[in-house]
């Protein structure tokens, strides 16, 4: 019904482990091979901040999703089973940013190592008192970013991520030629113009620059539509031509110091229109849903969302809680989608979050089991989904909730031995 059972862990973990490992392989072989040198250190860096970069990168992203969701329906389940894990993608950001802070580490022994050895040369002794700086500020980045911190503070999260990172962006730009201009000054390198021409590090950070300012060039500040469901949601409507199915798209109140993601829904009667359900999950949202703004900021392209992986399956089951089902009414108005079964637990769906919501679900799926909370109390989901797998054989299971409720009830039913089990991921 849902694939053979395998051990359960994660594939962002998978995927993250995958390029440290990856990069490590390509350190001992560069061991075997050359004289490492601080150069080679710093162009490991270069390389994966690049990588770090791309990896969230709109059309990156979006091709990627493209190119896993190719495969025919009558590939072996287990294959597309994995497949509909690329959207945990965030995994080579992740391992390529703390790769290149591994690197960096590298670089900052052999220049030290160096100046000690053969003394600082005219600009050395600024770099390396910078890069001491910098390799506290990146380990402070990395410790923002670790689950729990990131999860308590995600303001401080967002913020040092941006502003870090365009600041190691910037010192990356000073010790690249300077590294270069050093080699010069110790006679390692004659002409410092062909050097620096010949570094591949002021190339790769060239095209990193590019991907870096490139989403600012992008975003639009847009008139919004506020229709306030419940003390604690609200759906905003924003223009916006042609929407695709199954996206999310970045919002801003205040451009730079932070975004958040939301899962966008087409409108059914205009294809000049989009919105998005907001519900109070943090300060951010609770903000909105007191004061709803008349304009907002959005960063295009919208990139596909993990519902776009529900092609590679011939059938799914939808299971949300509460707002949770916002996400999903893009993908129940899909056309070319497979057949839906609705699991929606929320407490009062009709007052809650308005009728044309509850009849968008029952669109999707006439049979949907749209249990109110507030009379019935609250479900034991994992028991309701495998009753439901009895009844209807689904291929994949597709879970929107909040991060606690999502990631207890995927890794449960994962225990139950179902495999192609599919969570909402919490990252902005």
């Amino acid at each position: 019904m849902l694939g053979i059972r395998l051990p359960r862990i994660s594939c962002y973990k998978v995927i993250f482990t995958a390029v440290f490992v990856f990069n490590w392989a390509a350190f001992a072989a560069l061991v075997q091979r050359v004289q490492l040198d601080r150069s080679h250190a710093l162009l490991g860096v270069a390389v994966n901040i690049l990588l770090t970069i791309l990896a969230r990168q709109e059309e990156i992203v979006t091709f990627w999703f493209w190119l896993c969701t190719r495969a025919p329906l009558n590939t072996p389940l287990v294959i597309r089973s994995h497949l509909a894990n690329v959207y945990h993608y965030g995994g080579v950001h992740s391992g390529s940013a703390v790769s290149a802070t591994s690197w960096y580490i590298l670089y900052i022994a052999f220049s030290t190592e160096l100046c000690l050895k053969k003394g600082f040369t005219r600009f050395e002794h600024v770099a390396i008192i910078l890069g001491y700086l910098f390799l506290l500020f990146l380990l402070f980045i990395i410790v923002t970013a670790l689950p729990r911190p990131r999860r308590y503070f995600h303001n401080v999260f967002e913020r040092t991520h941006r502003f870090a990172g365009w600041a190691s962006l910037a010192v990356l730009w000073v010790h690249a030629p300077i590294d270069t201009i050093a080699a010069h000054e110790r006679g390692t390198e004659i002409n410092i113009l062909q050097s620096l021409k010949a570094n591949p590090c002021i190339w790769i950070l060239s095209v990193t620059t590019f991907f870096v300012a490139l989403p600012w060039l992008r975003i639009r500040r847009v008139p919004v539509v506020a229709h306030k469901l419940s003390n604690h949601a609200l759906k905003l409507t924003f223009p916006y031509n042609h929407m695709p199915y199954c996206r999310v798209q970045r919002f801003s109140t205040s451009a730079l110091l932070e975004w958040h993601s939301f899962a966008t829904i087409p409108s059914p009667t205009s294809r000049e229109q989009a919105s998005i359900v907001i519900s109070a999950a943090g300060d951010w949202t609770r903000a909105m849903i007191a004061n709803p703004p008349t304009h907002i900021w959005l960063r295009k392209p919208p990139t596909p969302n993990f519902f776009y992986c529900s092609r590679l399956f011939k059938s799914i089951l939808l299971v949300a809680t509460g707002t949770g089902i916002g996400p999903c009414l893009s993908l129940l108005a899909t056309k070319d989608r497979p057949p839906i079964c609705v699991i929606w637990s929320a407490r009062a769906p009709e007052q809650t979050y308005g009728k044309s919501i509850v009849k968008a679900v029952k669109m999707g799926d006439p049979y949907a089991n749209i249990r109110d909370s507030a009379i019935h109390g609250r479900a034991n989901l994992v028991e309701e989904v495998l009753t439901k797998l009895e009844i209807v054989p689904c291929e994949a299971v597709f879970v929107v909730s909040n991060k606690g409720v999502t990631d207890s009830l995927t890794r449960e039913l994962k225990d139950r031995g179902l495999t192609s089990v599919y969570g909402a991921i919490f990252d902005s």
